[in-house]
């Protein structure tokens, strides 16, 4: 099913180079800088993205190798239930999220707010503060890529309410 959604015409052969491209770039995160831009890492663009606040459920590795150029590439499958969001976090080396499912509603700091329905996708920036919102009444159902130095952070959430794993970290 995910050779049919990177072949799909939804993908186009840009996108799938920019995942090559970008995705091992070294991180440049300056975390002090950030969160005098969120508020402390509490808002994306002077608000408080909406939906309760829960990691994805259901989730299931499909993918964790370390490829030819010594990264690791991790790849997840799992459930954003309805109403819910991720706690506004950074990716150090970026990453990539596969809509299968349903609609997601992505915030990103100084960007404007997107949907994203079935058969689409969307890259999730390094260093960038962002939160991601199933706003909808079904769950959606997804696929995350990350690609970066085995043992490094791919994801670190931030936000101060966020009562879950903070960190997600790429195995040794």
């Amino acid at each position: 099913m995910l050779t049919n959604l990177i072949t799909n015409k939804n993908y186009s052969n840009n996108w799938v180079k920019t995942l090559e491209k970008n995705s091992c770039q070294k991180p440049k995160c300056d975390m002090k800088v950030l969160s005098n831009l969120t508020n402390g890492f509490s808002t994306l663009n002077r608000l408080t993205p909406p939906g309760q606040l829960l990691p994805v459920q259901d989730s299931q590795v499909l993918l964790d190798i370390v490829n030819d150029q010594g990264q690791r590439v991790l790849m997840t499958k799992g459930i954003r239930k309805a109403g819910t969001r991720v706690g506004i976090h950074v990716h150090s080396y970026g990453g990539y999220t596969l809509i299968l499912k349903g609609e997601m509603t992505d915030f990103v700091e100084g960007k404007p707010v997107k949907k994203y329905g079935p058969n689409s996708g969307y890259y999730m920036p390094p260093c960038t503060p962002m939160s991601a919102a199933n706003l909808g009444t079904e769950d959606v159902e997804l696929i995350d890529i990350f690609i970066g130095p085995p043992g490094a952070a791919y994801i670190e959430i931030l936000e101060p309410n966020w009562n879950f794993k903070r960190i997600g970290r790429f195995k040794d």
